[in-house]
């Protein structure tokens, strides 16, 4: 009841919600614009530690929930060059505000 009040009073429009929102969704491709599955990911949230993760079959993964931030993200997969990138994640009164990434792979020569 406390988190409804501060963020938009009680009613149904406006109100906050209890769902975690993802910060960022990840998506990685090659350079034909072709998924590119389990790519090794790590990132820093405003030059803090790095987080690591692995993307699944389709290339894409969510990058962390309810944090705000510059996201400085980078990709690798064994046969392709890395690619890096960054985005900034902004929040309203209540939550994130979700935002897209895109990384390209290009592969080895």
């Amino acid at each position: 009841m406390l988190a409804l009040s501060a963020c938009g009073g009680g009613d149904d429009e406006g109100a906050c919600t209890a769902e975690a929102r993802v910060s960022v969704v990840l998506s990685i491709v090659d350079d034909l614009n072709a998924p590119v599955a389990a790519a090794d990911v790590s990132y820093r949230v405003d030059g803090g530690a790095a987080q690591t993760l692995v993307c699944g079959a389709s290339g894409a993964c969510n990058i962390a929930n309810e944090i705000s931030g510059v996201f400085a993200v980078s990709a690798s997969k064994s046969g392709y060059l890395p690619a890096s990138g960054t985005v900034t994640v902004n929040r309203d009164a209540c939550h994130v505000i979700t935002q897209k990434l895109t990384l390209t792979l290009k592969r080895a020569s």
